[in-house]
């Protein structure tokens, strides 16, 4: 049975099924039965759905730009909306590495793809979170070795001054 409060129950539940799996949703279809022994965790994980806790923050993981980040409690998760803002910021200015200060930075998803849409420019994530910078130095750490999708995240305040 469907609920009414989840808007996508069948993507939902195969991402959840991947998840549960450990393997990737188009691998398993709509007919698929899952692997031996994940049954008990598919359905842990269903259970979380209609609260309305985000899929990420079930799964952990979120995409942007083909890049995979961590998320969860603490942070805020990419959206379609924030990949078409990224993929329009770096067009807006001059060709070469750009310097970026991403405020409120969370999972350090925007900032680290923009570093990596824009090679070799200097991204600083900043966030008045302890949580959420913890969150941006994992998914640093977490791009590809020799990629440069890269930035240096740290606990901070800005001026609000006029706000």
């Amino acid at each position: 049975m469907c609920s009414p409060l989840v808007w996508t129950p069948e993507l939902d539940a195969l991402v959840l099924a991947g998840h549960a799996a450990g393997t990737r949703p188009e691998e398993l279809g709509h007919e698929a039965e899952l692997p031996a022994g994940t049954a008990a965790a598919f359905r842990s994980l269903v259970r979380r759905r209609p609260d309305r806790e985000p899929l990420e923050y079930i799964t952990g993981r979120a995409t942007l730009f083909g890049l995979e980040f961590e998320v969860g409690e603490g942070t805020f998760i990419p959206r379609v909306h924030s990949e078409a803002m990224v993929g329009q910021a770096p067009d807006r200015c001059p060709d070469g590495p750009l310097r970026v200060v991403d405020l409120c930075t969370g999972s350090g998803a925007l900032a680290l793809a923009v570093g990596a849409l824009r090679p070799g420019s200097d991204i600083t994530g900043v966030d008045i979170s302890a949580s959420a910078v913890q969150w941006a130095k994992r998914n640093a750490d977490g791009c590809a070795p020799g990629s440069q999708a890269r930035s240096t995240s740290s606990k901070g305040t800005w001026p609000t001054r006029g706000c």
